[in-house]
């Protein structure tokens, strides 16, 4: 069975430029963490994470997006 995680790419703006950017991902316990700690799962358990997280803190989507990966020789972006 396929494998997927969740990849936060996010972006922080300060007097209207673009300040700090990077990546983070998703756990087990619906927090924001390092790809060592990234929650691995189905694909629908992957969506519904992503939909928790949003959902909880909205900042995951009005200051950043999330990516799909999945695992195949090494993690790759769904497209």
């Amino acid at each position: 069975m396929k494998k997927y995680r969740a990849r936060w790419d996010y972006w922080k703006w300060q007097n209207g430029e673009m300040c700090d950017e990077g990546s983070c991902w998703l756990t087990d316990d619906d927090h924001i963490g390092s790809s060592t700690e990234a929650a691995v799962g189905t694909l629908g358990e992957t969506i519904n994470r992503i939909a928790r997280m949003s959902r909880n803190e909205p900042r995951t989507v009005t200051s950043g997006g999330w990516v799909l990966e999945s695992k195949r020789k090494g993690w790759i972006a769904v497209e």
